[in-house]
């Protein structure tokens, strides 16, 4: 068993106990277990550095004040964890704000590492697999629905960011004479809609020997029309023409 025995602004004092009886594994998973148990009570007194005092707060204009708190059960590495913190809302009720929430990144009721953790292992395996690896493997039990629901989650957020972010083109010592444009799709097969295409694509320059010197990749999940896809395309391109060195003349 786990316990805070002291704590202050940046650090924690936490004491286990931990029972050395039956076999080596019995021994290893008892020692998982409280490694899992020291987690939830790291990432509790962790969260809580996130939350407000209850005092007012503004978003842009808007005035806030804080509700009674609200108990909330938060998913981590380590297990499930609940404690009680602010809630707001302005004078008027409407929608509630809570800024532990979004100070600590919480996805979907998920920190930030968990709803890594997930979604990393949901582009390598099939969600019963990832739920079998986190039960077998790290005695975290969850559903189907949820690994799905935070996975979709981490997946908009990332498509959301993609429109913002580009990747620098490196630099290159020669000039490029030649650019290489290619598009191909592929059937993948969609859950409720069976098989449907998804384009992908590459941009390779070229300098004067017919060396590559770089290749820009472009993908897109499958859509109607494939209008997200021409528009990424169009945008890479364009880029990569006004961005690279080209021969004097």
């Amino acid at each position: 068993m786990a316990e805070i025995i002291a704590r202050n602004d940046n650090e924690l004092t936490i004491q286990v106990t931990i029972k050395r009886i039956g076999s080596l594994m019995e021994m290893e998973n008892t020692i998982l277990d409280s490694c899992n148990e020291i987690g939830c009570l790291a990432t509790t007194e962790a969260l809580k550095k996130f939350d407000t005092d209850g005092s007012p707060i503004k978003l842009g204009d808007t005035k806030m004040t804080a509700r009674d708190k609200d108990n909330k059960t938060y998913q981590t590495p380590y297990g499930s964890v609940q404690l009680e913190r602010y809630v707001y809302q302005t004078s008027k009720g409407g929608k509630i704000y809570c800024p532990l929430e979004h100070n600590a990144r919480i996805i979907r009721g998920a920190t930030p590492k968990f709803a890594q953790q997930i979604a990393h292992k949901y582009t390598n395996m099939n969600a019963p697999a990832v739920c079998r690896d986190l039960e077998e493997n790290h005695h975290r039990k969850i559903a189907h629905s949820y690994l799905q629901d935070v996975s979709d989650w981490v997946g908009g957020i990332a498509q959301a960011q993609e429109e913002l972010w580009e990747y620098a083109i490196p630099p290159l010592d020669e000039a490029i004479t030649t650019i290489v444009v290619s598009l191909d799709g592929a059937y993948v097969l969609m859950r409720e809609e069976g098989y449907r295409e998804a384009m992908v694509g590459n941009i390779s320059l070229y300098d004067v020997t017919g060396k590559r010197q770089h290749t820009v990749y472009i993908g897109e999940a499958p859509e109607y029309g494939k209008a997200l896809f021409s528009s990424a395309w169009k945008k890479k391109l364009l880029r990569s023409k006004n961005t690279i060195p080209m021969p004097s003349i």
